[in-house]
């Protein structure tokens, strides 16, 4: 497998890939390597292109090779490459790789089985098909940020980008998904494809809330929209906050609330029995609940939400969720020894395969840290073919 990809997506859907077993070879620009190696966090805080965390994260079990692709003798390289490849991963800004003149169409008759998946801001077709984009204005065009946070009180305040790189690492996901289902159809066809993904479509993908809404009703829903069922907030408690959902079909799930709650009076009051009050009268409803979770900790909402069947989660900080006992017990965090970076725990994968475990097996690899192996080992060059490329800018 090939990645040309910088910062996120493209390296998070390889990394998900090796990390099963693929071998990925990363294409670096010569020089600088992936932007993601100029991103904070950095080893002590101080900016090193060896010592990013996010790169370290998002490049495990990941050979790297610097390769100049604006050089004939560079896309020349790239053909050979991928004339062994099964997936070849690109995400650019659309008509880049064409500029090169490395395209799908091209790279199909050098390999007919090739899978070539192409991450892009808006996909390779369409009126914006030339726009630039990142995370945010893929949050933003896609329809995430608008109706972010959910239930906001101030209509004044502006909308919301989830943080981190959602949009990022949400593609990233689909396309190691989108890239196995193409090598799942290979075996039968025994030919490759083609997969456009575009970053905006991922996120409105996923936001199906609130287009129901306005396909059946033409109802557009805000962010400070008065909610129509309730309770289904976030809600203060004694050492922090805790998400409240009661919204079931029927008031079984409600009863059950007041019966473990059988202390407070709005338990009891009439005006709160049926979802539509309740959802009607909030305002009255969310300081008294309030006031109520004061004098209980997140791990009563959590026992309660067992023992009662009812659906509670409390907001875990990061240092909660590092340390989260649960998560420790699945082995969800996995330390990897980085030779500039040291020992370091960082997040696994969300799933588990019986048969195919995932597994971390070397660390990111420095900037053309595999260039010898590649190019002299497996494509043949010599060394002084190799000094001679990399006096030339080619590598």
């Amino acid at each position: 497998m090939l990645e040309k990809a910088d910062m996120v997506a493209g390296p998070y859907c390889t990394k998900l890939l090796a990390g099963l077993g693929a071998e990925v070879i990363k294409i670096e620009a010569v020089g600088t390597g992936d932007k993601a190696r100029t991103a904070p966090p950095f080893l002590d805080g101080v900016p090193h292109p060896e010592r990013s965390g996010l790169f370290a994260y998002l490049n495990t079990d990941k050979l790297s090779i610097t390769l100049n692709l604006k050089t004939e003798t560079g896309r020349h390289i790239l053909e050979r490459l991928i004339q062994e490849t099964d997936i070849f991963v690109a995400a650019h800004q659309s008509g880049t790789m064409e500029e090169l003149g490395i395209e799908y169409r091209r790279l199909s008759q050098i390999n007919p089985r090739l899978i070539m998946t192409s991450i892009t801001p808006f996909g390779m077709t369409g009126p914006y098909k030339d726009y630039k984009g990142s995370d945010l204005i893929a949050n933003s065009t896609g329809g995430l940020a608008i109706i972010t946070p959910l239930n906001a009180e101030d209509p004044e305040k502006p909308p919301l980008k989830p943080g981190g790189h959602f949009a990022d690492f949400f593609i990233g996901v689909i396309a190691a998904g989108a890239s196995l289902a193409a090598v799942a159809q290979r075996r039968l066809s025994g030919t490759g494809q083609h997969i456009d993904l575009s970053q905006q479509e991922a996120i409105a993908y996923i936001i199906l809330w609130p287009i129901m809404y306005y396909n059946a009703e033409r109802h557009i829903v805000r962010r400070t929209d008065a909610p129509r069922m309730a309770p289904r907030h976030l809600i203060p408690c004694k050492d922090g906050h805790v998400w409240i959902q009661i919204i079931q079909p029927g008031e079984a799930e409600w009863q059950r609330f007041c019966q473990w709650a059988s202390d407070a009076d709005w338990a009891t009051n009439e005006l709160f029995k049926v979802e539509v009050s309740r959802a009607q009268y909030w305002d009255a409803l969310k300081p008294l609940l309030s006031d109520w979770a004061m004098s209980r900790t997140k791990e009563d909402f959590v026992k309660a939400s067992h023992d009662y069947h009812l659906t509670f989660e409390p907001l875990n900080p990061i240092e909660e969720v590092v340390n989260h006992r649960h998560l420790a017990a699945r082995d969800f965090f996995v330390e990897i020894e980085h030779p500039e970076i040291g020992k370091v725990k960082y997040p696994g994968p969300p799933y588990k395969l019986s048969q195919t475990p995932w597994q971390v097996t070397r660390a990111a690899p420095r900037l053309g840290e595999h260039n010898e192996e590649i190019y002299v080992k497996r494509l043949g060059f010599s060394h002084q073919e190799l000094v001679q490329m990399r006096a030339g800018g080619v590598i």
